[in-house]
């Protein structure tokens, strides 16, 4: 989607701005001073310009080797719960959430918390966003067409004339493919892509944090499949 160009367009000229990034660093750091289970590297500022960014060496092990996690005691299956809690209070509580949460991104540390490196790219969603996407899950968790396809059409900031009553069809084609499925049986990635799928055949233009969101969320079921 063209939006999801545009934000990885911004987020490379934010990385080149090395400065930008001490700033996330530090507004994580604040924004998680009182949860001990993600660690966020310290930044230098003596040390850091535009093109150098000096942060604390951190330690930890990988996350996508459960076995070597096993090996030191630690429990993968709740480093997994612990990292969608991480990044679902960063996106529905703080607003501000990570925007590469691959493999490679995330450090396992001695006591299990998690450290997250890179904070070069990072999505945004203001009150009304989070709110309206609220909205959408609840209408879809209550099998509430009307509402949900209501809710889709605000997220819509294309000026192309909407067919709702195939959209209609397509929201609730979609509900009844996943509604009632136990947690073992969801794959949220799949899901999302389905979700994507609706609103780009549609036309639907939405904000490109939200289509970060959901591609930072397939990232992470992917980790999360690996931990359990």
């Amino acid at each position: 989607p063209i939006g999801l160009v545009n934000h990885f367009a911004r987020s490379i000229r934010r990385e080149i701005n090395l400065t930008r990034e001490a700033r996330t660093l530090q507004q994580f750091q604040r924004l998680f001073r009182h949860d001990a289970t993600l660690k966020v590297p310290a930044v230098f500022d003596e040390f850091c310009t535009q093109s150098v960014l000096t942060q604390e060496f951190i330690e930890g092990w990988r996350v996508d080797h459960p076995d070597d996690l096993r090996q030191r005691g630690l429990k993968p299956e709740a480093i997994a719960a612990n990292g969608a809690r991480i990044f679902l209070k960063q996106a529905f509580e703080f607003g501000v959430f990570h925007g590469d949460p691959h493999p490679g991104n995330i450090r396992v540390m001695s006591d299990g918390s998690l450290c997250l490196l890179d904070y070069g790219m990072i999505g945004v969603l203001d009150d009304q966003l989070r709110d309206l996407l609220v909205d959408i899950l609840q209408s879809i968790a209550k099998r509430d067409v009307t509402s949900a396809v209501r809710g889709i059409q605000q997220l819509n900031r294309s000026q192309i004339e909407l067919d709702v009553p195939v959209l209609r069809a397509d929201v609730r084609d979609f509900i009844e493919t996943y509604y009632g499925l136990r947690l073992e049986e969801l794959h949220v990635g799949l899901m999302l892509q389905d979700f994507i799928r609706i609103i780009a055949n549609h036309g639907i233009k939405c904000p490109s944090d939200l289509l970060l969101l959901i591609r930072a969320m397939i990232t992470l079921e992917g980790v999360g499949k690996t931990l359990s």
